[in-house]
């Protein structure tokens, strides 16, 4: 096995691609350019200069900053909240004096209760029963109210009824119907099977 040939189609393919290579070869090193010419003279002017700026933008004025900042964010009017007006009747009954504390909200679990209370021109606090705010002792938190004592005084601060959500009667949470489901299957693994 001094010499092998190789096969004629083997020798054909090759001197095609040799051939290719050359083609190639030449047409890269002389009509082809590898950058493309300019033909068009350089503008003085980038496109970004060219290009009218935007006025800036102006601030809005002192009174509109006021009314968007007194509007609600959670509150579906968007109206700043006004107590309920007090019925001609219950106006004329002699009423405790008003606490300077608004109750803004009420966190309720079945193992942790809160409710958020605000001292008026102050940031609102999140107390829970037994805490004192402003002198006063958190007695209970409610569905929507707190009780709260100060001495033998008793006071009962209602949730604003701009705050309240209240869930739809007959839906309840995901954690109560897993107890539910929970409850059933446990009940039916209890039954006698026959």
């Amino acid at each position: 096995m001094a010499g092998r040939s190789i096969g004629w189609p083997v020798g054909f393919w090759l001197a095609v691609c040799a051939g290719l290579a050359l083609i190639v070869a030449h047409q890269l090193t002389t009509s082809f350019p590898l950058a493309p010419t300019v033909t068009a003279a350089p503008s003085s002017a980038s496109a970004l200069e060219l290009a009218e700026r935007p006025p800036p933008p102006r601030s809005p004025d002192a009174d509109a900053v006021d009314e968007i900042a007194a509007r609600p964010l959670f509150s579906e009017s968007r109206r700043p909240y006004e107590p309920p007006a007090i019925p001609t009747e219950a106006a004329s009954e002699p009423s405790r004096p008003s606490l300077p504390l608004e109750l803004a909200g009420i966190f309720l679990t079945e193992t942790d209760q809160a409710a958020l209370i605000m001292v008026s021109g102050e940031a609102p606090e999140w107390l829970r029963p037994g805490e004192l705010i402003d002198g006063w002792r958190i007695e209970a938190i409610e569905q929507k109210q707190v009780r709260l004592r100060k001495g033998a005084r008793d006071q009962v601060l209602h949730l604003r009824e701009d705050t309240a959500v209240v869930r739809p009667a007959g839906r309840s949470t995901a954690r109560q119907a897993h107890r539910e489901r929970s409850e059933e299957s446990v009940d039916e693994e209890d039954e006698p099977q026959d």
